[in-house]
């Protein structure tokens, strides 16, 4: 359980942090936006990688059961991620309407 439980807590620890930085870019000009926003995937995702080493190798956690729910909890957590960019930027509209002629 113990495994499962720090899997989902890395993960809500990237997204959150991903929200943060998010709001904290959106307020600069294009180009700082964009640096920061990549820069900040790319420590994210190394910091990641070494806590997932970090808790197979020194916690002595399953190895099977924390790298499954690792993955899967990130791939949602980073599919949230994407709908919350998305729907803060609305750059992409996933719902159909009607237009206003009909």
């Amino acid at each position: 359980m113990k495994e499962i439980l720090t899997a989902i807590g890395i993960g809500l620890i990237n997204y959150l942090s991903a929200i943060v930085i998010y709001h904290i870019a959106i307020k600069k000009e294009d180009k700082k936006f964009y640096k920061l926003l990549f820069s900040s995937i790319f420590f994210r995702y190394v910091i990641n990688l070494l806590l997932f080493f970090i808790c197979l190798k020194y916690l002595g956690f399953n190895a099977f059961r924390f790298t499954l729910t690792f993955f899967i909890a990130t791939f949602f957590l980073i599919i949230l991620e994407i709908i919350y960019f998305n729907s803060k930027s609305k750059l992409l509209i996933l719902h159909n309407y009607k237009e206003k002629n009909e």
